[in-house]
């Protein structure tokens, strides 16, 4: 979480008009150091590959039901960018 907190952090100081996105291996990585459920790995790149909001909703509830811990985090990053 800190690496991908300190590169936010860093972004919007550095070049504040740019738009941030969160990339998916980041977001693993991070969370892996907690949770070492292997089918989240899959549960969290399918959320990333999906192309509408319904679409992720719906996969993202699959990592809910998982580890709601897991989903707690993902949940806490902003979903626009």
């Amino acid at each position: 979480m800190c690496m991908v907190l300190g590169l936010v952090l860093t972004m919007k100081e550095v070049m504040p008009s740019v738009a941030h996105k969160f990339g998916v291996m980041h977001l693993w990585c991070n969370s892996s150091k907690q949770w070492k459920y292997r089918e989240l790995r899959g549960l969290y790149w399918q959320c990333a590959m999906l192309s509408t909001i319904a679409e992720f909703n719906v996969q993202v509830e699959a990592v809910k039901r998982k580890n709601d811990k897991a989903w707690a985090y993902l949940d806490k990053w902003d979903k626009d960018s």
